[in-house]
């Protein structure tokens, strides 16, 4: 079997590989599909170290080419400053999206052979844990789990706006989620539209009687379809917005193919069932049974045919 060949570590290049995984989603998801959560996690990294007190003298070994050039190609792969690098080029309300975890070594830097150094590491962890941010970064990655879906396109109303009806949904188990946000804090959880209530959650009303599942009734206003909105999840002192916002409602429009040909006014206006999976339900019921005839009966058929003849 032929070698593979010399190989290299990724870190020589792209010690924080932050910049890769988001060329890697925009090449799976749109360009302007909105990121949820970016989340980076280091290995540990040292304090900045301070300005010298005292300039050494010049014409020194320190000052000399190559380890000058191993200082810069040794700050080159820090992950530390291609995360501050990418926060430097965000959007202002984007920041809040972007999570860091990363150790602050309080004694020296381990060896990366040096196996003996995982339980203190460990320990320097754990004191080293921010309470406050590991519930930030809980709440946002729960709030993504939350989706908006439009039943019908936004509407002109005669007040001059446009009229949004849909449903907030959830991806996974909704029971183990409302568990997980409660565990962050016992405040009622409620939907913002910008900054206009959507109502808390009430799962006497929210869950679906036929599958069990949630499905929030929301309905908002916008001034045009192109505005972009934000929809967001409020719990106290926490807020992220939910899925894929802030969006505008064009955006979803498209997405959901609102505008095809068979989502006509006539079609819309026909009464609905609660859930689209007691639709399926009824149209399995009513759906007309065909009986096939059977080969032996065809056979039987033809037999006799041949007698008479």
């Amino acid at each position: 079997m032929p070698g593979l060949g010399d190989l290299q570590d990724g870190a020589l290049r792209h010690n924080n590989p932050v910049n890769i995984a988001l060329w890697e989603s925009s090449r799976i998801w749109p360009i302007d599909t909105p990121r949820d959560v970016v989340l980076s996690l280091g290995t540990g990294t040292t304090p900045t170290a301070a300005t010298p007190q005292t300039t050494p003298a010049r014409h020194t070994f320190n000052d000399k080419f190559i380890p000058r050039l191993c200082r810069s190609f040794l700050t080159s792969i820090d992950g530390e400053l291609t995360w501050r690098d990418l926060l430097n080029h965000l959007e202002s309300d984007d920041g809040h999206k972007y999570f860091r975890l990363n150790l602050q070594f309080i004694h020296d830097e381990p060896r990366l052979d040096d196996v003996t150094a995982m339980d203190r590491l460990s320990r320097d962890v754990n004191a080293c844990k921010d309470d406050e941010k590991m519930a930030n970064i809980k709440f946002a990655l729960l709030a993504s789990c939350f989706f908006f879906e439009l039943k019908r396109a936004p509407k002109f109303d005669a007040s001059g706006f446009y009229t949004c009806q849909g449903e907030i949904r959830v991806r996974s188990d909704y029971s183990k989620i409302l568990m997980a946000l409660r565990q962050i804090n016992a405040a009622p959880i409620e939907f913002f539209k910008d900054h206009v209530s959507l109502g808390r959650i009430d799962q006497a009303t929210d869950l679906c009687s036929g599958c069990c599942k949630f499905r929030k009734k929301v309905c908002f206003f916008v001034r045009h379809p192109t505005e972009t909105v934000s929809i967001s999840i409020n719990m106290d002192d926490f807020r992220g917005p939910v899925s894929g916002f802030p969006q505008t409602m064009a955006r979803i429009t498209e997405q959901q193919h609102l505008t095809c040909p068979f989502y006509s006014e006539e079609t819309l206006m026909l009464p609905k069932t609660a859930c689209t999976c007691l639709e399926l339900q009824q149209a399995r019921c009513s759906r007309p049974v065909k009986r096939r005839l059977s080969s032996t009966y065809v056979f039987r058929s033809r037999r006799k045919r041949t007698k008479r003849l």
